[in-house]
């Protein structure tokens, strides 16, 4: 499709979305995609011109879903013609499309044959609402089949006739025209009527080499004929092979792990066969979501050895160590805790508040278990002594706690999907682990035998010692 067939396809969708209630405001880019003014957009397509990409803003976002799943269904039975995708702005990792099947394999035929096999299993698993292939049928294409003969009895050579074209058709750069500090360059063309089909592109006029009088023009037919052949398709790579990338869109409001469980039951129950030399694997939501998971895990291995060289040191105590790594562990359920409660996606920005929430949970329990230690009645297992500690310190637990979760409450009333997943993640864990801190540390530390901080053990040795002499 040309841009001006895009173009008027915009229009219409454009004209049916401001005709919906919910619909406050649309924007279109047609020809690439619009800038990425979301984390987990990509703005991947330029001089497209089949491709046009719209920013819908509804009025009421307890409606979005619901309109989202009307809207695909009447655009696909109102334009055929096209392949519209209606989707919304997710929770997580950039992706093409929730699921997705990733083929490997030397032969391009080969491909495009397991893909469409591939395509069929997708199209036969419920809410799925369109498919499609990164290795298509070719696109047709005009070719112009130039007669060496013609050419060397004229004097032309082929690039001349193909910049000659060229230049009728995309126009030459003639200029530049100022406006305050911008520079906007001018392009010469010929109208598209006069090349619009066929016989008016063949009739397009090629000036002969200048000779002793007037310039000379014969027509384009006089030089060769005119043929429609496939375009070349193009061809993606990963880590060095070929691939076909198989993607498919779901309905609104399916989760994309559930969809991927269907298409694993099918392909087990009725495995594809492929030839040897060719593998597949899944993409998509799932794959892309394990890696970031994998590289935020990642790091989780150097920060544990710190924070556990830290807390060693800290107390002096394996087993006060041990405690202090338990109390973390809970921190993590209660974060995914508070996360649940209040029904927030687990999306990558909420991971990323779990695993930023360790640090600050472990507060509490810091500030209890010193409090324990650097009372001598309390280290050696005193109960009531303990429960003075306790109270004591939770002035500084409480105050340090409700300034954290107040700092965090902003972003957690600020309405959208971005910040308050995040915010709960942290503040939710913090204000939980520290009722938590209160209960266990306390019974934890007399289950693990009142351990003292032998620090304490050597003040009071050499004030024994002191005190002998």
């Amino acid at each position: 499709a040309g841009i001006e067939s895009t173009l008027e396809l915009v229009r219409k969708l454009d004209a049916d979305l401001r005709a919906e209630p919910l619909v406050r405001r649309s924007d279109w880019s047609v020809g690439e995609s619009p800038p990425a003014f979301y984390y987990n957009l990509r703005s991947n397509k330029r001089d497209a011109p089949d491709w046009a990409e719209g920013m819908v803003l509804t009025r009421d976002e307890n409606q979005t879903n619901a309109l989202i799943r009307r809207m695909q269904r009447d655009f696909d039975k109102n334009y055929p013609e096209a392949q519209i995708i209606v989707s919304g702005i997710d929770q997580g990792p950039p992706v093409d499309a929730p699921l997705e099947i990733i083929i490997y394999g030397p032969n391009t035929h080969t491909l495009r044959v397991l893909g469409e096999t591939f395509r069929q299993r997708l199209q036969d698993l419920p809410d799925i609402t369109h498919t499609k292939l990164s290795i298509s049928p070719a696109a047709p294409k005009v070719a112009v089949r130039l007669n060496e003969e013609k050419l060397r009895r004229l004097g032309l050579e082929r690039t001349q006739v193909a910049d000659l074209i060229d230049g009728y058709l995309r126009g030459r750069f003639g200029g530049a025209v100022m406006e305050d500090t911008e520079q906007l360059p001018v392009r010469a063309r010929l109208q598209r009527d006069a090349w619009q089909n066929s016989d008016s592109l063949m009739n397009l006029q090629i000036p002969l080499p200048r000779g002793s009088g007037a310039i000379q023009f014969v027509p384009l037919s006089t030089l060769g004929e005119l043929s429609i052949v496939p375009d070349d398709s193009p061809i993606g790579r990963r880590d060095g092979e070929r691939i076909n990338r198989v993607q498919a869109f779901l309905t609104r409001g399916v989760l994309p792990e559930e969809a991927l469980k269907l298409l694993r039951r099918s392909l087990k129950q009725d495995p594809v066969l492929l030839p040897d030399g060719y593998r597949y694997s899944f993409g998509g939501d799932s794959g892309e979501r394990a890696d970031v998971v994998t590289d935020l895990i990642g790091p989780i291995g150097i920060v544990m050895s710190l924070l556990l060289a830290t807390i060693m040191l800290t107390f002096n105590s394996w087993r006060l160590t041990a405690l202090a790594f338990g109390v973390i562990t809970c921190a993590f359920g209660l974060s995914f805790l508070a996360l649940a409660l209040f029904r927030y996606p687990l999306g990558i920005m909420a991971l990323v508040g779990v695993v930023g929430s360790i640090g600050v949970a472990i507060n509490a329990c810091i500030i209890i278990l010193t409090s324990l230690q650097q009372s001598p009645a309390a280290a050696n297992g005193d109960k009531e002594a303990m429960c003075d500690e306790v109270i004591g310190s939770s002035r500084h637990i409480i105050s340090t706690t409700l300034t954290t979760f107040g700092g965090f409450l902003p972003l957690i009333l600020e309405g959208s999907q971005f910040w308050p997943p995040f915010a709960m993640a942290i503040a939710g864990g913090v204000l939980l682990s520290t009722v938590i801190s209160f209960y266990l540390v306390p019974a934890a530390y007399v289950l693990l035998g009142a351990p003292k901080d032998s620090r304490i053990e050597r003040l009071q040795d050499s004030g024994l010692t002191g005190l002998a002499r």
